[in-house]
């Protein structure tokens, strides 16, 4: 992923949309930004925030760094630079402001990952049950499930349709990820509620489904900070090759702004 010389991996765009987001927001200091990462940390403890310092700030906004940095420590930064913009005026404060901020960062994130992924040679082998990659070209073909392209959201596109068809297949790995990925696509806000219980009804299923061999299937919730967590592990913490990162993390991004928004609307009745 570096470059020839080792200095740094090739990311002007994801540094670029850094650099415009610390400039609009009014240029905080490095050590204001490590205040409100702390504050960050200790007000909402199950999040997937990362400490700060000044030094490794001013790394990462230079570009000094010869590993792309992980997501949830981009995704802090972006949040405190969010925080810091609301607080004085120069940035909405809304739950839909920082979900689609956060989703454009992701998506930049996620193409640099995916770009600078080191390419392996395909391998001929048959069809392993826990592998949701989608097959190449040269590997053995599984025949489509109607009912598993029936279930899949179009926006899921081959990843999603290849979790589901490992699912049908009888892979409980898949099924547990298709469980979570079902469950995130209902918490979209334009999802009718009709479809939003078909989408609930297959994700119940396919929990059944991964019950008895995946540890978290027994206790996945299908709604709240439970599912978060949920969609933030396969998001964040679990190992998956770089291309299919972003399915997941899209899931993690709509929960988050779903309860942003059940939270927001909480605030106002009260007031």
């Amino acid at each position: 992923m570096g470059d020839a010389r080792g200095e740094r991996i090739d990311c002007d765009v994801l540094l670029a949309k850094l650099d415009s987001l610390y400039r609009k927001v009014g240029r905080p200091s490095y050590g204001r930004m490590v205040e409100l990462a702390e504050s960050m940390i200790r007000a909402e403890t199950g999040e997937e925030w990362r400490s700060l310092s000044t030094s490794h700030l001013s790394n990462i906004m230079k570009g000094r760094f010869t590993l792309l940095p992980g997501w949830p420590l981009i995704r802090t930064i972006v949040t405190v630079l969010y925080k810091f913009g609301t607080m004085n005026g120069r940035m909405a404060a809304s739950p839909q402001a920082i979900s689609t901020l956060t989703r454009e960062f992701a998506e930049v994130w996620d193409a640099v990952e995916t770009r600078d992924a080191p390419a392996r040679p395909v391998t001929r082998m048959p069809y392993v049950p826990g592998d949701i990659l989608e097959q190449a070209p040269d590997e053995v073909r599984l025949p489509p499930v109607k009912s598993a392209a029936f279930r899949m959201p179009r926006a899921w596109g081959r990843i999603g349709a290849s979790i589901l068809r490992r699912a049908e297949q009888g892979d409980a790995v898949a099924a547990y990820q298709a469980a979570v990925l079902l469950a995130c696509e209902a918490t979209r806000e334009e999802v009718t509620p009709a479809y939003r219980r078909l989408l609930l009804e297959a994700a119940a299923e396919w929990k059944k489904e991964a019950t008895g061999t995946v540890a978290e299937a027994l206790t996945l919730p299908l709604h709240g900070h439970g599912l978060l967590r949920a969609a933030g592990e396969l998001a964040f913490r679990r190992p998956h090759p770089a291309k299919r990162n972003v399915i997941f993390i899209q899931a993690f991004l709509h929960v988050e702004a779903a309860l942003q928004k059940t939270a927001a609307i909480g605030d106002e009745s009260r007031r």
